[in-house]
């Protein structure tokens, strides 16, 4: 996964963007707080980028969206059937919390977050954050291994020159879902990675991707911790990221038609 950095240029007269990016899974002392200002002034021949953390902790939807907009509280997908609506949430709030990489603000008196470790031995000390991690269990076994450990990689380039870099994904334009066959669906997504660090100037990187995800019966709690025995905050974010009957089974750099 390669990608190039440019500077955001600046121009006077450029209106105020605001960048938020929320992530929405809590599980048991796992709070997080998370909010992303990205400001453009209109000072003359002054660009001002901020990114600034503040307090968000929501527990992750249970549920689907309808095609009304409506949410409505279901115990189980199934079948292979998916409405487009559902697949689209899915895919964004994965993707958005899967390429977002913050700075965590623990609870009071709690240590930080020490990341889980990717990857083989011989690939180096890869880490990625905890929340990454347990939305990454959206994504099918073996295709999440490799992207697991090429996110380590991005974390850990974007982190080379300040430990205190951050990166927020914020998607502008999606396509609608294309059903290929039953129970599979791809998506396109066009959005930029914003890396920021203390006393810089915010960096934009183009990212735009194809996801492909497939329908799934979605982990009851009991399942997931046969899967994952010793660490129930683990099974308990893996039922919670399937609750949507869809798994991510593989994501490509996006080719327009």
């Amino acid at each position: 996964m390669e990608i190039q950095t440019r500077p955001m240029p600046s121009q006077d007269g450029e209106t105020l963007h605001e960048v938020k990016t929320r992530h929405k899974l809590t599980l048991g002392k796992y709070k997080i707080f998370l909010m992303l200002l990205l400001g453009l002034g209109f000072v003359k021949d002054l660009a001002l980028f901020g990114l600034v953390l503040a307090s968000l902790a929501k527990p992750m939807p249970v549920g689907v969206i309808r095609g009304t907009g409506e949410k409505d509280r279901i115990d189980f997908q199934v079948g292979l059937e998916r409405e487009p609506a559902l697949v689209k949430s899915f895919i964004i709030t994965s993707m958005r919390n899967l390429h977002t990489w913050v700075n965590v603000l623990p609870d009071a008196g709690q240590p930080p977050d020490p990341g889980v470790a990717v990857g083989d031995k011989s690939a180096g000390a890869l880490k990625i954050p905890t929340i990454v991690f347990r939305y990454s269990l959206a994504m099918e076994d073996k295709f999440g291994q490799e992207y697991r450990k090429s996110l380590g990689q991005l974390i850990a380039a974007s982190q080379l020159q300040d430990p205190e870099t951050q990166v927020a994904y914020k998607i502008s334009q999606t396509t609608e879902p294309i059903k290929l066959k039953n129970g599979d669906y791809k998506m396109s997504l066009v959005g930029t990675l914003i890396k920021y660090r203390p006393g810089a100037t915010p960096v934009l990187i183009p990212f735009n991707k194809t996801v492909t995800a497939k329908a799934i019966p979605p982990f009851t709690l009991s399942e997931a911790m046969r899967k994952y025995p010793s660490d129930a905050n683990i099974a308990q974010a893996l039922a919670l990221v399937t609750v949507d009957g869809l798994q991510i089974t593989n994501i490509t750099d996006y080719q327009p038609e």
